[in-house]
């Protein structure tokens, strides 16, 4: 079974790593400082290696001269005591030369196989030079009063004491492996002191009632945990707007509702009790008016309700908008015929769309319902397609007495009815008809009629936006009827 991720276990975790860090960090500076470049320990040893050969060796001329197989066997005493400065190289060796010079400037000796440095060169010591890409570094001795120079050179490297591993284990290893138990249990103790504010916070809104959405009045009192605390109190706010909206929303439906039941209940018992066919024929007509109403309601709110919901999803498909116009059009024209009112379409051609067809046809029938109920007779309905290179503009226009502009913001509010408005209605359809077009990435907006008279309605829908594309196809026809001819 996978373990969990654990706010503690990383706090552990993290100071085990800097732990682990700092011990490499000491590892790597012992080793720095034990192999610095020798102006140290190894300038040391063969400044007093040096002087050391030149007493002896000037001791020895006073009473014969020096011969080269002595001085051979003096630098081959000095080589070998030099294996106790071995290098971290590759070169396990030491690598070093001797040069012997007499008072009169002839060369008596030097390490055999070491022609190529340039002892001669050097005046002043010790000196740092570069022979084929190797740098040497040349120490010179001269007693005061004696008659010899001697030089000794040795490659620039970094020396290290034979006991540099048990220096590193002594001072490093052990103390780390001893620590690293004591470590984690100090880590555990202070992780959970650190995350205490944290479980405190989490109890605070377990104790919480289900129905309590007010903000935290939890005093963090840590930098860290007070942006946890804004989040939860921002979203706590939007949740409680959204369940106060829904409760709204609950009330208004019931409101509206009302009204229509009211009189399904009324014209019931009227026609239960009618005796002639008059009253009954009357009390049938309101009573199917009523009951229309409150379909018509119910259709609403579960079309408001169905665009709400997170999960929904529009199902497109490519829709002539010209034809679902048309055919939306001739179900409401025996409705414009009753009001003695006049539809047109003004369409260049087909335009294709790919829209959900059931929620915009619903839109449509919103937007010409209102239209017809709210004209006058003998006066038009008109509904256009305009199309362009930038997006499809549907629009329609009535001759009714309009909206006025300080309300035409208000009227996409839920149940929002201008004032004074003589007509029954639900108060949710522009609000549904605004929302559709968003669904499908238009917009809705409301504007003056023809001639500034009524009320004309303007959705824009553009050619490339999420998953809307427009087919211009009634311009490519046109073309192709024009070039035909």
């Amino acid at each position: 079974m996978r373990m969990r991720p654990s706010l503690k276990r990383r706090m552990i975790a993290s100071r085990l790593v800097m732990l682990i860090v700092f011990a490499a960090v000491m590892i790597a500076n012992l080793v720095y400082q034990f192999g610095r470049h020798d102006g140290g320990e190894a300038d040391t040893y063969f400044t007093n290696a040096g002087n050391d050969l030149l007493r002896v060796v000037n001791r020895h001329s006073q009473v014969e001269p020096v011969s080269y197989a002595q001085l051979r066997l003096l630098d081959e005493m000095l080589r070998e005591s030099t294996r106790l400065l071995e290098t971290g190289s590759e070169k396990a060796s030491f690598e070093m030369a001797m040069r012997v010079v007499s008072p009169g400037g002839k060369e008596i000796y030097r390490t055999p196989g070491r022609t190529a440095i340039p002892f001669e060169h050097v005046s002043s010591y010790p000196t740092d030079i570069e022979v084929n890409s190797v740098s040497w570094r040349i120490y010179g001795f001269n007693e005061k009063g004696g008659e010899l120079l001697l030089q000794l050179a040795r490659v620039n490297g970094r020396f290290y004491p034979d006991n540099l591993p048990d220096i590193i284990k002594a001072y490093v290893v052990i103390p780390l492996i001893f620590y690293i138990p004591v470590a984690v249990l100090v880590a555990l103790v202070l992780a959970g002191y650190g995350i205490a504010p944290l479980n405190r916070l989490a109890d605070a809104i377990i104790e919480r009632k289900p129905d309590d959405l007010s903000p935290l009045n939890v005093e963090a009192g840590y930098t860290e945990l007070d942006p946890v605390v804004h989040a939860m109190n921002a979203m706590l706010a939007k949740l409680d707007a959204a369940i106060v909206n829904e409760r709204n929303f609950i009330s208004d439906v019931a409101h509206e509702l009302r009204t229509p039941l009211a009189v399904i209940q009324a014209q019931v018992h009227a026609l239960t009790h009618a005796r002639a066919a008059q009253e009954r024929r009357i009390a049938t007509k309101e009573l199917r008016d009523g009951t229309d109403r409150a379909v018509n309601l119910v259709n609403k709110f579960l079309m408001s309700a169905r665009i709400d919901a997170r999960s929904y999803e529009p199902r497109l498909r490519r829709v002539n908008l010209t034809a679902l116009l048309q055919e939306r059009m001739v179900f409401f024209s025996q409705l414009a015929s009753n009001k003695e009112i006049t539809l047109e379409l003004d369409a260049a051609g087909d335009c294709d769309y790919e829209v959900d067809s059931e929620m915009f046809g619903s839109m449509i029938d919103n937007l010409l319902d209102n239209a017809i109920r709210y004209s006058e007779a003998g006066t038009r309905v008109t509904a256009r397609i305009n199309l362009s290179q930038d997006g499809i503009q549907l629009s329609i226009s009535d001759e009714g007495p309009g909206i006025p502009e300080k309300h035409r913001e208000r009227v996409f509010e839920r149940f929002f009815r201008v004032p004074g408005n003589e007509q029954t209605g639900s108060g949710l359809g522009m609000n549904i008809a605004r929302r559709i077009a968003a669904q499908h990435g238009g917009t809705l907006t409301l504007s003056d009629g023809p001639e500034s008279r009524g009320l004309t309605v303007k959705i824009w829908l553009p050619l490339e936006r999420h998953l809307a594309r427009a087919v211009l196809d009634s311009s490519r026809n046109s073309n192709a009827e024009l070039a035909n001819r």
